[in-house]
């Protein structure tokens, strides 16, 4: 038996006064966005740059990425982004 994900917000928010359909709603207001897994070309095209390019990053362990199997790997776009934030040059103000 799957528990129901609203069920387990409800028992970790401490058996709160919360009812059921509350859970629900919290839940929901928390993962807005369902994460999404980007392919390599994805990846290439959000940043505007090649294949070989993510290649190279991926090889320097410059992004994180899931390898799913040998020819299939998967990138979390927000997580993507953390590490290449250190490369933005902030404006002087």
């Amino acid at each position: 038996m799957i528990p129901c994900p609203y069920l387990i917000l409800h028992v970790k928010l401490q058996n709160t006064s919360f009812s059921c359909c509350e859970a629900e709603h919290l839940y929901k207001s928390w993962r807005k966005t369902p994460r999404k897994r980007a392919t390599k070309r994805e990846v290439a095209r959000e940043y505007r740059v090649s294949l070989r390019t993510v290649d190279t990053w991926i090889a320097e362990k410059k992004i994180p990425f899931m390898k799913l199997s040998p020819p299939l790997g998967r990138f979390d776009l927000d997580a993507v982004e953390r590490p290449l934030a250190r490369y933005l040059i902030k404006e002087i103000s």
